[in-house]
């Protein structure tokens, strides 16, 4: 139980709970609870917005609505709409932790590595931002394409080498449906990767003060741009491979799989394309956020006393309107 590996599994359970907790809280929902899988509708939301995640066209928060409502309306076809867009809305919420604001879900683990100690963690699985359209769009975070991985918390990059070794063997052994899966793990290990680089890039367009442009940033892209055009040769390899292989199979059923591999690889090619275009404009995106930002006041919070800075002046102006 101190072995490092099994403390990142225990990590990784942990970043799961917010799933798990979808079950409990269904009890207090207005729809039967024995009809519906809230947990598959959660992993199937995350699914959707993954996919749409940095193309022009994002994941809407309707979209991904109506999208679960499909699902609930499958589940239960018998069912009014009304309790099926609950369901949905549900789903939704709990995955966005509208109960608390919107905040990270706060899980503990237990690490044994030194006697015994709870840890924190903090994790968020989806987030509801303003997209370049202007309209509310859903992204998802690393954690949350990382549960999509069946729990993985692995280097993607070392990942990604290995993953392309055993496509490779698994197509020249005629194993195509778990090179189907290979090719389909190897695009959500891209988009957990492409994430971690446009949260940056998000906040520095944000707030520059945000982000460590002295040091880690440039650290970052520099190794981004590295690793992408690695990704770039593997890939055009690969579908080289896929299409020295398609040319040759005769079999219908095993052609149409040979195709869709052929389409992930693609898609993961062009999402790599894109990202890579992004790496190497992101120190224009940083001088023209700064100039931006240079006279732009500080953002500041402060907190409400809800005695002294809202009861009491209620209370004041009630007492005024008396006197009147």
């Amino acid at each position: 139980m101190s072995d490092p590996g099994f403390v990142r599994r225990s990590t990784v359970l942990a970043r799961s709970s917010p799933l798990h907790r979808l079950d409990l809280r269904q009890a207090w929902q207005q729809f039967p609870d024995h009809l519906y899988d809230p947990r598959t509708l959660a992993l199937a939301a995350l699914e959707a917005v993954m996919h749409q995640q940095g193309l022009d066209q994002e994941a809407t928060t309707e979209a991904v609505v109506e999208f679960l409502v499909e699902l609930a309306r499958d589940a239960a076809p018998g069912r009014e709409g009304g309790e099926h867009e609950a369901v949905a809305r549900f789903v939704l919420r709990e995955l966005l932790n509208d109960q608390q604001g919107g905040m990270d879900f706060a899980v503990a683990y237990s690490d044994y590595r030194q006697g015994h100690s709870r840890q924190e963690l903090g994790v968020r699985l989806l987030s509801e931002e303003i997209g370049r359209g202007g309209r509310a769009v859903l992204r998802a975070s690393v954690p949350a394409i990382n549960l999509l991985l069946a729990g993985m918390d692995v280097d993607v990059e070392d990942h990604q080498a290995a993953k392309d070794e055993i496509l490779r063997r698994q197509v020249r052994t005629g194993r195509w449906g778990r090179a189907e899966e290979s090719a389909g793990e190897s695009l959500k290990l891209s988009l957990a990767y492409a994430e971690r680089i446009r949260v940056v890039l998000r906040e520095t367009e944000r707030d520059v003060r945000a982000v460590d442009w002295g040091r880690h940033v440039p650290d970052l892209l520099e190794a981004a741009r590295g690793h992408l055009l690695e990704r770039q040769r593997a890939e055009q390899g690969l579908i080289e491979l896929m299409r020295a292989a398609r040319d040759g199979i005769q079999e219908s059923d095993v052609l149409l799989t040979c195709m869709r591999i052929l389409q992930l690889l693609q898609r993961a090619h062009h999402r790599h394309s894109q990202l890579l275009k992004e790496v190497l404009g992101a120190r224009s995106t940083f001088l023209q956020s700064q100039a931006e930002q240079r006279f732009r006041p500080i953002p500041q919070l402060s907190r409400v006393a809800l005695q002294s800075d809202v009861l009491l002046p209620l209370l004041e102006l009630g007492g005024l309107r008396r006197l009147r």
